[in-house]
């Protein structure tokens, strides 16, 4: 081990002239000949499948920041709410359906001298996917009975209770899109009876329009429910205020309207003699549930969350947000150390060839890697704010021209050369989805070629 943390030393002294051939940082060395050799080496990876159960599905994690010279930053999130749902044979039936309260935008209305026109909702989706862009995609929307908790971490195993009779339904068709990748703007009439409910409210008492925590309670929310047939799933932006209700009504001389958004959030200011603290603050919960029937499919075999799982083909599996990861073992790198002295670490890659896919069933564009141990679960920090994840890089999808493959590929040199000398000592990271603090961003699947991933490492041995 002191050989290789000596070679470490030296190698962090010579990382700025990391090169992949000799002679690229001028030594003219012939590496036949020469004491100082350049060179690297790929070591296969052993792999698992690895199902997650408690993976996190709200809008609770927002950013926490110390800058009292920027005291209007708003969050950085993106989040969605993720509604529909498609079937494959790799992974089987997966299904999502959203959850959210409400936040009123116009304190203090009072309904008294006004007349009730009409309620609607706007959603804009700038995400789908799925196997079957046709036709209509009808997702229902429903009243919550059960009332959300703005302190609770929400898994996508949660669910909350709705009223079984709709107020409104959406009839999405992609044939809408410019591309699929062009933001859309939905928008539908809800119940009149609905609407006269809200309506009437706001002239029957002075509290629940100036207070949103009593307007919780008299109005819980809405559940958004996919028709079981829709073999694709919506991404309904929910930051900015872009996907709301709108409530018009009017009197003897004007017409005007009240919003409802799903996303709400003030900022609390705390200062300690000269620290000055800016928080974030929700004032609305939503969060997605996520369930995904591996009958028939692929990953059937799966014995239950947490266990490792191998299949009978060639490939491995991710799919975000229903909790499945590739699990990658790096115990194979210690053979190579054994190998090389005095070794010097100039770049460590992981690469993840990708088996070829459909068009319309495309990988994620990144992934991000998750230290776990033999629990198979993540390794985490839980502050008072939010669950932090210990991660160790990312990987960026690459596709090969004319071809519906690729490969992913990314730096985790500063983790190889911590499992080298010791600094850490989880030698097995999860891949899988690169947004586990936040509310679920997508649903793509990925297969990899299982026997194929390979750590990639670029040395100088003396």
């Amino acid at each position: 081990m002191w050989d290789r943390k000596a070679g470490l030393i030296l190698g962090l002294a010579l990382l700025t002239f990391a090169c992949e051939e000799p002679g690229e940082i001028g030594l003219e060395i012939n590496p036949e000949n020469g004491s100082f050799v350049a060179r690297y080496f790929e070591i296969p990876l052993d792999n698992s499948i690895i199902q997650q159960e408690d993976v996190l599905s709200s809008n609770l994690a927002r950013i926490i920041f110390d800058d009292p010279s920027n005291p209007n930053q708003l969050p950085t999130s993106d989040g969605r709410l993720l509604v529909g749902g498609y079937n494959t044979p790799e992974f089987g039936a997966f299904k999502s359906t959203s959850f959210s309260n409400m936040y009123f935008t116009r304190f203090g209305f009072n309904s008294i001298g006004f007349t009730f026109d009409s309620i609607t909702f706007h959603v804009r989706v700038n995400y789908i996917y799925g196997n079957d862009f046709m036709g209509n995609k009808r997702i229902a929307v429903h009243e919550l009975s059960d009332e959300l908790d703005l302190d609770s971490l929400y898994l996508t195993k949660n669910s909350t209770s709705y009223i079984p009779e709709p107020i409104g339904e959406f009839n999405f068709s992609v044939s809408e899109f410019d591309t699929i990748f062009i933001d859309t703007v939905y928008s539908t009439r809800l119940s009149d009876d609905f609407g006269l409910k809200l309506f009437d409210k706001a002239g029957e008492d002075s509290v629940t329009f100036f207070d949103n925590r009593v307007f919780r309670e008299f109005f819980k929310g809405i559940a958004l429910v996919p028709e079981e047939t829709n073999g694709m799933v919506a991404g309904i932006h929910a930051e900015g205020q872009s996907t709301f209700m709108r409530m018009y009504v009017h009197n003897a001389t004007d017409t005007t309207f009240l919003d409802f958004t799903v996303d709400g959030f003030t900022q609390d200011t705390t200062i300690v003699g000269t620290d000055t603290t800016f928080q974030i603050v929700n004032l609305t919960r939503y969060y997605n549930n996520i369930t995904l029937d591996k009958s028939g499919s692929a990953i059937a075999g799966i014995p239950g969350y947490y266990t490792d799982f191998q299949t009978d083909d060639e490939f491995s599996y991710i799919q975000a947000s229903s909790g499945v990861f590739t699990k990658l073992d790096f115990s194979n790198y210690f053979e190579f150390l054994d190998t090389v002295p005095n070794l010097i670490i100039n770049r460590a890659e992981l690469i993840l060839p990708v088996k070829t896919y459909q068009d319309y069933l495309q990988p994620s564009i990144s992934f991000s890697l998750y230290l776990t141990d033999e629990s198979n679960k993540f390794l985490e920090v839980q502050t008072a704010q939010m669950v932090t994840y210990l991660t160790f890089g990312g990987l960026t999808y690459s596709g090969f021209p004319d071809e519906q493959r690729g490969q992913y590929v990314g730096n985790v040199t500063e983790y190889i050369q911590g499992i080298t000398i010791g600094d850490i000592e989880n030698t097995q990271i999860l891949v899988g989805q690169p947004s586990l603090d936040n509310s679920i961003l997508s649903v793509n699947q990925t297969l990899l070629e299982k026997h194929n991933i390979l750590l990639r490492v670029y040395y100088s041995s003396l």
